[in-house]
C-alpha cells in the first residue's frame, strides 16, 4: 500500500482549483496577480516571446471567487499578436482609469467590470472561460445575489476596528475591515466621499475612518447597493 509523502498534512493546503466556467455575462471583477511567463516556444529555446499572464477574481455574486486567465502576447515574432494584446491591455488600462502604467501591479485590486464569453475547447482542451471586454468599475454590475444568504448576518471578525453597527430589523453588524481596499474604495464612491483616483490612494485604515464619518442607515444602503452584504 502507497505511503504518503512524511509530513503531509491536508490542513495545509487549500483546496484544488475549480476550473469549471461560469455562465456568459457581465462580472465585477480585479485583478489579483500578474505575471510575465515565457512561451512554449520560448522555453523550447526557439525564441524569446512572452506572455503577460493576468489573473482576475470575480468579486461579489455567485461565482465570487472564481479566477479567469487573461494572457497577453506584449512580447512575440508575430506583430499582430502583439498589437491585438496592446490593445487589450490598453482597455484594461482605461478600465481600471490608470493612464501611464510603468508596473502591471498598478492594475492589481481596481474593480471593473468584465464581459465574460465560455470558448468551446478542442482536442484534450476544456472549455474555457474568456474575457471579451473590460469596463470602469463605475458601471460594474453587482452579480447574482445569494437567495439562500440574504438572510445571513454579514461576517465580523476581530476587534472593533472598521466595525459599523446598524439599527435595523436583524441588528446586523458590518465590519468594514472584511471589505478589501477595492471594495471600500467602491463604497466610498457610492457615498460620495471622493473621486475615484483619489480615493485609490489612501490605505484601507483611512477609507474605513472615512467611511464611519457616514450615517450608518447611507452605509448600509451603499452595502447592499454594491452587493457587499
Amino acid at each position: 500500500m502507497p505511503k504518503l509523502p512524511k509530513g503531509f498534512n491536508p490542513k495545509k493546503h487549500d483546496d484544488m482549483n475549480d476550473y469549471t466556467p461560469i455562465p456568459k455575462g457581465e462580472y465585477p471583477a480585479a485583478i489579483k496577480k500578474s505575471e510575465m511567463k515565457p512561451t512554449k516556444s520560448n522555453k523550447d529555446g526557439e525564441n524569446d516571446n512572452e506572455y503577460l499572464q493576468l489573473d482576475f477574481h470575480i468579486l461579489s455574486g455567485d461565482y465570487k471567487g472564481k479566477v479567469i486567465f487573461v494572457r497577453l502576447n506584449l512580447v512575440n515574432e508575430n506583430a499582430v499578436a502583439v498589437d491585438i494584446a496592446n490593445k487589450e491591455l490598453a482597455t484594461i488600462c482605461r478600465a481600471c482609469e490608470i493612464s501611464d502604467p510603468e508596473d502591471s501591479e498598478e492594475l492589481h485590486g481596481i474593480a471593473m467590470t468584465v464581459e465574460v464569453a465560455i470558448e468551446p475547447g478542442n482536442g484534450d482542451r476544456a472549455d474555457q472561460n474568456k474575457i471579451t471586454m473590460y469596463t470602469s468599475g463605475d458601471d460594474a454590475p453587482k452579480g447574482k445575489k445569494d437567495k439562500k444568504a440574504e438572510k445571513k448576518d454579514p461576517p465580523h471578525k476581530g476587534g472593533n476596528k472598521g466595525k459599523k453597527e446598524v439599527d435595523d430589523d436583524d441588528d446586523d453588524d458590518i465590519d468594514l475591515s472584511d471589505l478589501e481596499q477595492a471594495d471600500l474604495v467602491s463604497l466610498a464612491v457610492t457615498l460620495d466621499l471622493g473621486k475615484k483616483m483619489k480615493l485609490r490612494k489612501k490605505d484601507t485604515a483611512d477609507l474605513i475612518d472615512m467611511i464611519e464619518e457616514c450615517d450608518a442607515e447611507d452605509i448600509e444602503e451603499a452595502l447592499d447597493e454594491l452587493d457587499l452584504i
